[in-house]
């Protein structure tokens, strides 16, 4: 629901355990997206009271990365 979530434009901090998803780690890299395992009340707080956030804007360049990933997938 992470992903849903960044698409639509909300604050994600996933706590994911295990080894990060491709995408995940794009979103992260790219700002859309926090990760912590083990996230501090402090640290949701600052998340959520940060006012300057990179939201998600479908573009042509993200849908053909998104397509260019799928298409690896299926390949190997």
């Amino acid at each position: 629901m992470n992903r849903e979530a960044v698409v639509l434009g909300q604050k994600v901090i996933s706590t994911y355990q295990g080894e990060l998803l491709t995408i995940d780690s794009w979103l992260i890299k790219k700002g859309y997206m926090y990760h912590n395992t083990n996230p501090t009340k402090d640290f949701i707080e600052k998340i959520i009271k940060r006012k300057k956030f990179k939201k998600y804007k479908k573009s042509n360049a993200t849908f053909k990365f998104f397509l260019n990933l799928m298409r690896e997938c299926l390949v190997s």
